[in-house]
């Protein structure tokens, strides 16, 4: 196993792969189908890990929609789109959101904590909790250990692989969901399965939906179990 600390003696190591991403590719997710999103809910939307775009459809009922993303390369993609002119995009870290407490409704984290490694995802969590409003949502997207592609790669923690192309991606367990967002009620927890064609051979693809709220309570208390399906 590759010691994790190697991954990130340049804090800026990541942001240096995901920009050498979009630069050579471009668009890198123009096919790939929509996302669930939690930007038809009225109020402040925020997609964390915004990309070229792809999730910021036009069809929203958010009285503001903001794109983050610490690529600039992406976000410069975002901006070309002339269907995104109503979006402000922000070029900044999931890990110190430039937000106050509390201050949006409507939060998708689409595929982004998974390419984070074990500390810097509970501190993104804490980030993300901290800037929801009570009663706001989150829609979180990441791949399952089922996933064909969570064998390729080198490990550098339990459950993370970092890729040829220098970014890691961590491939969650039933437990790493249920331990992601602890202030947060887990309202449900959706497996989506397809297979991938490579070469004329099939291969299972496995990406874990979860909705979560927050209470609305100004004094924390205990949390009411919702069943998830873990």
């Amino acid at each position: 196993m590759t010691p994790a600390g190697n991954i990130h003696e340049n804090k800026t190591g990541q942001r240096q792969a995901w920009d050498a991403e979009y630069q050579v590719k471009g668009t890198l997710w123009g096919n790939s189908p929509l996302e669930p999103t939690t930007q038809i809910n009225q109020g402040i939307f925020l997609d964390l890990g915004c990309g070229n775009g792809k999730n910021l459809r036009t069809a929203s009922f958010a009285t503001c929609r903001i794109g983050l993303d610490f690529s600039m390369t992406a976000l410069r993609l975002c901006r070309s789109r002339s269907e995104l002119a109503d979006v402000s995009f922000i070029c900044a870290d999931v890990r110190y959101l430039p937000f106050k407490k509390s201050q949006i409704q409507n939060i998708d984290a689409h595929h982004i904590l998974g390419h984070l490694l074990h500390t810097d995802r509970i501190t993104a969590a804490r980030e993300i909790t901290r800037t929801l409003s009570p009663d706001g949502e989150l829609l979180v997207t990441v791949f399952g250990t089922e996933d064909f592609r969570s064998t390729s790669g080198v490990e550098v923690e339990d459950g993370t692989l970092l890729k040829g192309n220098g970014i890691i991606t961590h491939y969650f367990s039933e437990s790493d969901i249920q331990s992601l967002f602890v202030d947060l009620t887990l309202l449900s927890a959706s497996p989506c399965t397809w297979t991938m064609r490579v070469k004329n051979q099939l291969f299972p693809r496995f990406v874990w939906i979860l909705r979560y709220r927050k209470s609305g309570h100004t004094v924390p208390g205990p949390k009411t179990g919702v069943s998830s399906g873990l």
